[in-house]
């Protein structure tokens, strides 16, 4: 019935802005004047930490509010029971413990393997996550995990060896054998610049490769 007909405007906000309540109150306005109907606003909180900006506007001539929600404040473990790996990812976002991370992470890279159909489909999963990672501040639990879960990627499918953009790692060299330094580092004992001369691999690789197995021990 038209009676029930009304706008629904969300905002998702990475950060938290302290003159959100003036904001959503200008887009209020506006969709109201645009389609002459109620408008109902959430704000979806997708940034770390609990949000602290105000939703409420309550002055002599004006009374406003908008509805937010902290997706940091719901369990993460409600995320991983949905059938979508999209939504299952969004656990990230959700509460939980520090100890927690690593084995939610594991999941979602072992759901990924399972779930992708081709290469193209893991580099846009990966990415996804690799972004809500950044959004929890979970980078260095990410590196341990890609490490210990590498063997469910073979080389050429890995995100890392073919984007070959993490931290100083030449474009050129994302092809080049992590299993040969892997070997040359923990069976060798070689020094990082003998390694990268044998293996025909920068002194950077090597380096990135060596902190990502010290993080796993």
């Amino acid at each position: 019935a038209d009676g029930n007909k009304y706008v629904l405007h969300i905002e998702y906000q990475t950060d938290d802005y302290p003159k959100m309540h003036f904001r959503m109150a200008e887009y209020s306005i506006m969709l109201q004047r645009k389609y002459d109907l109620p408008v109902s606003q959430f704000v979806i909180y997708i940034g770390p930490g609990a949000p602290t900006m105000p939703t409420t506007i309550d002055s002599k001539d004006l009374q406003f509010r908008y509805n937010l929600t902290a997706l940091s404040s719901v369990n993460y473990s409600l995320f991983l029971k949905s059938d979508k790996l999209e939504e299952r990812m969004l656990a990230l976002l959700g509460k939980m413990e520090q100890a927690d991370c690593i084995p939610v992470l594991e999941k979602l890279l072992t759901d990924i393997k399972e779930t992708a159909k081709d290469s193209l489909s893991t580099d846009r999963f990966v990415q996804q996550l690799h972004v809500l990672v950044k959004l929890r501040n979970l980078g260095t639990n990410l590196e341990k995990v890609m490490m210990t879960i590498a063997k469910y990627f073979k080389e050429e499918e890995d995100f890392l060896y073919r984007s070959g953009q993490r931290k100083g790692i030449e474009k050129g060299e994302a092809n080049k054998s992590f299993e040969f330094v892997t070997r040359l580092i923990e069976k060798e004992g070689w020094a990082d610049e003998k390694i990268a001369d044998v293996a025909n691999v920068s002194l950077a690789y090597v380096n990135e490769v060596r902190k990502g197995l010290a993080s796993t021990e």
